[in-house]
């Protein structure tokens, strides 16, 4: 008697792939300043992770980006990701915007206009905008 293996496959709808809030910020200055600004300024506590990694199926490559992390008690997390690398950029079709800050909220309720409006006021940072990660060509990199 054989047998029979069946398979079942997960396939997320971009709401459920998507589910963050995404702020392109341009700013200047190096990665661990901004992440002490954020820190000051939200509360918050982004340290140093390993890079983030994402594999380019063009040039078949790897490329590296700086990455922090803070995950609250409830799981809510924070992350902050350069968009720039020596190889070129997570989200290519954003090559204006320095850095990245990636929101996933489980417990808290956090308003994303403040939350803009927060980073809007620290002095290092010339600009930040709302993002919709679904709308972008790339934004499959920003699944993790």
């Amino acid at each position: 008697m054989k047998s029979r293996i069946t398979k079942n496959y997960i396939s997320l709808t971009d709401e459920q792939k998507f589910d963050f809030i995404l702020v392109g910020i341009i700013c200047e200055k190096k990665d661990y300043r901004i992440s002490m600004e954020l820190n000051k300024k939200l509360e918050i506590n982004l340290s140093k992770e390993d890079e983030y990694t994402v594999f380019n199926t063009k040039r078949m490559e790897d490329k590296s980006f700086s990455f922090y992390e803070y995950t609250t008690e409830d799981d809510d997390r924070f992350n902050l990701i350069s968009n720039k690398s020596q190889k070129g950029f997570l989200l290519p079709e954003l090559n204006q915007i320095d850095y990245l800050f990636v929101v996933r909220l489980i417990r808290m309720a956090l308003d994303e206009n403040d939350l803009l409006n927060a980073i809007k006021e620290i002095p290092i940072i010339l600009g930040a905008y709302k993002l919709e990660a679904s709308q972008l060509k790339s934004g499959e990199n920003l699944v993790f």
